[in-house]
């Protein structure tokens, strides 16, 4: 086992700004979408926006590239009249009069970056633009700002000033409301980047978050998501019965499966000489890890550091070993009928590799 340091600045927290599509849309979650990067070119930072969706903030970039926030993009936020509205304590009287003058509701976007060295800054305040009418509403949307370098978390507030009974009052309508509001930003910690090792559908990816090769003389973070996981193993085909066991329902007692759960192992034999020599190392489960962050779930990913020396080869090469338990629960006598397993019995169920059909992942190295 090797000590692992899980994103220790590589990937850290990040931040929201608030920005509402055209369409004020609202599309489901899935598995990490965007158009990625395959070939390990420098990616631009390029633009995005944040947008408030009742309780939730999403980003999507309006450049066309992937779902991770950067250093250097260009940002903007943008709300509904009637979200701002739906946060405002006995609003019913403003509600009436905003719709019939959005301009008695104004906006003033507050923006906070955690640094790389822990901290913290305050962009000065952007008020928001007149509202404007759309898909039946109104849509404010913040000035362009562009995220700091050096910065591996963002946070957004939008505050609403409004007359309530002839008096001037603020609300604030996201953290205050419960809503997270921090984005993760990656680029804080060039030059070490961090390797994704994800899926789309069927389908694997491999993906330098940061764009470029990795770097000799820095370190890079091995990301192995939980989705691919169950992929590689075939999650689906695996039989996670242990026995029966009564249950109860609304029509009387029954007797149902009793399932244990599944747990991976998965170490990687990696080389950072372009595969002359190779060193084993252990991935180490973390919960909502950074590449993560903002996905619905309780999601993982399996993770390591490795260190990128000065005089490394042309490419880092890796080939992951997955192995799948089933982990068969510690249950007293009579409590499991028809038991295949004994108490705390583990049972490998699959043991595979994901080694690129045999020939290793390759990343180039500079």
């Amino acid at each position: 086992m090797i000590k692992v340091r899980v994103l220790h600045g590589f990937a850290a927290a990040g931040a929201a700004a608030l920005a509402l599509p055209s369409a004020l849309g609202c599309s489901a979650p899935s598995e990490e979408v965007g158009s990625g990067t395959e070939n390990f070119t420098e990616i631009s930072p390029g633009s995005g926006s944040l947008a408030l969706h009742s309780y939730r903030v999403d980003y999507a970039s309006t450049s066309g590239g992937d779902e991770f926030v950067r250093v250097g993009e260009k940002m903007t936020v943008a709300v509904s009249l009637n979200d701002v509205l739906d946060k405002i304590a006995d609003a019913p009287a403003l509600r009436a009069a905003a719709l019939a003058d959005p301009s008695k509701v104004k906006l003033t976007l507050k923006v906070t970056y955690t640094k790389a060295d822990e901290s913290k800054s305050a962009a000065p305040d952007l008020a928001f633009g007149a509202w404007a009418a759309a898909n039946g509403g109104f849509v404010g949307t913040s000035p362009a700002f562009v995220i700091p370098n050096g910065t591996k978390l963002m946070a957004v507030e939008v505050v609403a000033a409004y007359d309530k009974a002839g008096i001037p009052s603020t609300t604030e309508v996201v953290k205050a409301r419960g809503i997270a509001n921090e984005f993760v930003v990656f680029g804080a910690f060039a030059p070490n980047k961090l390797a994704l090792f994800d899926s789309a559908g069927a389908d694997r990816r491999v993906r330098v978050v940061e764009g470029g090769a990795i770097m000799k003389g820095s370190h890079a973070v091995i990301s192995y998501t939980d989705w691919r996981l169950d992929t590689v193993s075939d999650k689906g085909s695996m039989d996670l019965r242990i026995g029966q066991k009564n249950s109860g329902s609304r029509f009387g007692p029954v007797v149902v499966d009793a399932l244990g759960s599944l747990e991976y192992e998965v170490s990687a034999a990696i080389s950072t000489d372009g595969g002359a020599t190779y060193n084993p190392v252990s991935l180490k489960k973390v919960e909502r890890p950074a590449v993560l962050s903002r996905s619905e779930g309780l999601r993982y990913a399996l993770e390591t550091e490795i260190p990128i020396a000065a005089d490394a080869g042309p490419s880092l090469k890796v080939a992951f070993h997955v192995q799948a338990f089933l982990q068969v629960p510690n249950f007293s006598n009579g409590e499991i009928q028809n038991a295949r397993y004994a108490p705390n019995q583990r049972v490998l169920l699959r043991d595979t590799w994901d080694n690129n059909d045999g020939h290793d992942y390759a990343l180039p190295i500079q």
